[in-house]
């Protein structure tokens, strides 16, 4: 059996037993089943208050210095009267796919980081691009790689040292010639198996992609896949790097002005260091 058949069949095999060693929060689908649009807040607090570690997890973020009521929301319903519905949603979504980054190695919890960095400037990013969905922006930088976790809990000593300081464009290619699949691919999978948001799903496996005709990416495909990018020139969540990534050039296709482009990275940073003293 060669080396990539090997590796292939154990990230299979992960992915067969995904739900067991990495299932998806139970509170994170229910929220993600939530409207935005029509909120039940009612709602909401239950779903939150029936997982007591969210709940715990939710009281001290809204107790934080990051939203400037410090000692003063005393209870999940009271959080979501003040800071609104799709802030604590988002909050809890965010510390509820933690759990799943954060199991184990060391690594997980480094690409936890970089989720972060990507969901803060997605977040800011869609206020930019007509037709995105802030929200919908933030949930695809969250979970965009969450295949490279199967990854590295299936084939930690082969993937970790094939991908280490990679152009992120570069890592796809490198993922299908030495293991038969890629990092989209399997988040695909999980996305499947986890009954994730179809939106969602094709966020995931289509972030590294650029389609034939433009008109047929979704504006949440193309805000996350730029934020992906973004974060990483900035060095939110990573490292600065020494040279900037390479990208296609409809990844920055943005229209902004290097005034817009300042403010989108002032705005991210602040974001992701808010995000960063909340879930990590």
């Amino acid at each position: 059996m060669t080396t990539t058949t090997t590796a292939n069949h154990a990230i299979m095999q992960a992915l067969d037993e995904l739900t067991v060693l990495r299932p998806f929060p139970g509170v994170a689908t229910r929220l993600l089943q939530m409207s935005a649009d029509d909120p039940d807040l009612r709602e909401l607090v239950t779903i939150i208050e029936c997982d007591p570690t969210i709940s715990l997890q939710l009281m001290r973020v809204a107790n934080s210095a990051v939203y400037g009521f410090p000692g003063q929301i005393k209870s999940v319903n009271h959080a979501v009267v003040i800071l609104g519905f799709r802030e604590v949603r988002n909050v809890a979504l965010a510390l509820a796919s933690g759990e799943v980054f954060g199991q184990g190695k060391g690594h997980g919890k480094e690409l936890w980081r970089h989720s972060l960095g990507c969901a803060a400037v997605a977040r800011c990013l869609a206020k930019h691009v007509e037709g995105a969905s802030a929200d919908e922006a933030f949930l695809g930088g969250i979970l965009h790689d969450i295949g490279k976790l199967i990854f590295i809990d299936a084939i930690p000593d082969q993937y970790i040292p094939a991908t280490k300081d990679l152009d992120p464009f570069a890592i796809s290619e490198v993922e299908a010639d030495h293991f038969g699949i890629t990092h989209q691919e399997v988040g695909q999978i999980c996305a499947d198996e986890w009954g994730l948001p179809l939106e969602l799903n094709d966020v995931i496996g289509g972030h590294h992609v650029f389609a034939d005709d433009p008109s047929m990416e979704s504006e949440n495909m193309i805000v996350v896949r730029s934020a992906n990018y973004l974060a990483r020139l900035w060095g939110l969540g990573t490292p600065v790097p020494q040279q900037p990534p390479a990208a296609e050039a409809d990844a920055l296709n943005l229209h902004l002005t290097p005034e817009e482009l300042l403010h989108l990275r002032a705005v991210s940073m602040a974001a992701y260091q808010g995000l960063h003293r909340t879930c990590c």
